[in-house]
């Protein structure tokens, strides 16, 4: 939990170099149902700065020394906003103590990289293409997914970074003779890939699938940008059950907030901390999202197309237009040629003959920093906005009688989930859109690649959700078993939701409180009894 945290707060990244074309080889491939894919992955590679030094994750070491020091200037500027209504002093306070754990990665105001450094992803194109010679093509004949994966510095500007897939792509033909090459866009990915299809088309692309992409935003990161965070009781009780790991500490956790929210603390809580966020965001929030992942473009690119220009007005208040000049008509750009025409580019793309698919996910609530934390989603993005439209109702509750009604009588009664919380009859592509529950946004299991991803590259032409009988429309995934199955009314119900009575609650904090004591007590004598 403690790494999945840090990641998400940790949005730091990446730069593919440019590289020489390597030597072709002699076997040629033209069939379509074998192309090499290319592979753009998400946020979280590696970097690595031009002396070999690791930089993400950030060298930064929130040690002991480091946090007491930060407790104890943000404790007594906190309380003097408490007093007063002032928290000037805290928010700089806070904007001091964040400031060090992203500065290896933050760029400058223009949103480039700062003079005379170099970043490169840990795993370069130059080195994956250099690795063909062990790819599952020399060993099978056939491509894998994997083969090309494209790694790149994701703080860039998308358009950078599809200008360096560009010459990615051409040296891939070039190595393996083929006429054309799958693209698959995962997570930030998907933003990457949409850049690369606006700039420079689509004649060296067959086919093109998304999986669990971010294209209309994720409000994990529109919300903080946009001032628009709310903490809710009810959602934070569903998120640290479903969320926390199943140890008896974390047992202890999740009990002890679901009991604090059925006796009204957690409300008493959150609603303080939302009355000192509504005071302070217009403050706070512009230092803090520039401290951290703001200056970087492809972040901004995860907003959703509603929050865009709320945010400009809140992160660039003040005089900062100018200031920000650069990074801002960078934004700009991709809001006007990729955000705004998404739609647009894919149908573009599919009337010119590109074979389009998309994966996503629900089942999870998501992260409850957002005005409507109840959203069915991954996690971390919505499944409206991952399956580029899909209705679904609030996590966990079905879509209402008169909808699922009216579905029976005009026909699209099929696109409805088993759960009946999913209507895939609105995606963009209902017929090539596959909805997978109870996988969270970074679960990325072999049997996503094999059973919907790998056949779907080596389909003869464009495959639906009704070709393969193991892969339809919904599925549901078995974490235990890492294995995909077709969503059922019967396996359906895989929500995880906190439903014990208070009692409950209450006896099983108490057994548990008792059983970490006891396990402490015998860990204590085991190194040499309490006394030692």
């Amino acid at each position: 939990m403690n790494r999945f945290l840090k990641t998400a707060l940790s949005m730091v990244l990446v730069f593919a170099i440019v590289f020489s074309v390597p030597v072709r080889f002699s076997a040629a491939v033209t069939e379509e149902e074998n192309l090499p894919t290319v592979y753009v992955v998400g946020q979280g590679v590696w970097l690595e700065n031009g002396q070999g030094e690791i930089i993400y994750p950030s060298p930064f070491n929130a040690d002991a020394e480091y946090i007491s020091n930060a407790a104890k200037s943000l404790s007594p500027s906190f309380l003097k906003g408490y007093l007063t209504g002032d928290y000037g002093d805290y928010c700089r306070e806070l904007c001091k103590a964040v400031d060090p754990v992203f500065a290896s990665v933050r760029l400058d105001k223009n949103g480039e990289r700062k003079p005379g450094e170099s970043y490169y992803p840990r795993r370069t194109p130059e080195r994956m293409l250099s690795n063909f010679e062990n790819s599952e093509y020399k060993k099978t004949g056939k491509f894998g997914l994997f083969d090309f994966q494209f790694d790149y510095d994701w703080r860039i500007d998308p358009f950078q970074t599809a200008d360096e897939l560009e010459e990615y792509i051409d040296a891939v033909l070039e190595l393996t003779g083929a006429a054309k090459v799958n693209l698959v866009g995962r997570c930030l990915g998907v933003i990457e890939t949409m850049a690369y299809l606006q700039r420079y088309g689509t004649s060296k692309i067959n086919k093109y699938l998304m999986y669990c992409g971010v294209l209309w935003g994720t409000e994990v990161c529109s919300s903080p940008f946009s001032g628009k965070v709310k903490l809710k009781p009810g959602a934070i009780d569903n998120f640290v059950y479903a969320a926390l790991g199943g140890d008896l500490l974390m047992e202890i956790v999740k009990d002890s907030v679901s009991i604090l929210n059925r006796t009204r603390g957690l409300k008493l809580a959150t609603d303080f901390i939302n009355r000192v966020y509504d005071d302070v965001k217009e403050e706070i929030t512009p230092e803090l999202v520039m401290l951290v992942y703001g200056t970087m473009p492809s972040f901004w690119a995860m907003l959703s197309a509603e929050d865009y220009e709320d945010a400009k007005r809140l992160i660039f208040s003040g005089g900062r237009e100018q200031e920000y000049a650069g990074l801002i008509e960078k934004i700009d750009n991709y809001n006007d040629k990729v955000r705004l025409k998404s739609a647009e580019i894919l149908k573009a793309a599919e009337a010119e003959g590109v074979k389009i698919g998309n994966v996503c996910k629900y089942g999870s609530q998501i992260i409850p920093v957002t005005e409507e934390p109840e959203v069915n989603s991954d996690m971390f993005v919505s499944l409206w906005s991952s399956s580029l439209g899909a209705t679904a109702g609030e996590f966990n509750k079905p879509l209402d009688e008169s909808y699922l009604s009216l579905a029976g009588e005009n026909g699209t009664y099929k696109y409805i989930s088993a759960d009946h919380q999913v209507d895939a009859s609105t995606c963009l592509f209902p017929e090539s859109t596959w909805i997978i529950k109870n996988m969270e946004h970074r679960d990325f299991p072999e049997c996503v690649d094999r059973e919907i991803i790998l056949p779907f590259m080596r389909f003869n032409g464009q495959m639906t959700v009704y070709d393969r009988e193991s892969a339809p429309r919904f599925l549901v995934y078995d974490k235990a078993s890492s294995s995909l199955r077709p969503l059922t009314e019967e396996n359906s119900k895989t929500e995880q939701v906190n439903s014990g009575s208070i009692f409950v609650l209450l006896s099983r904090l108490i057994v548990n409180v008792v059983k970490l004591l006891i396990n402490s007590i015998k860990t204590t004598q085991n190194r040499g009894g309490i006394f030692k």
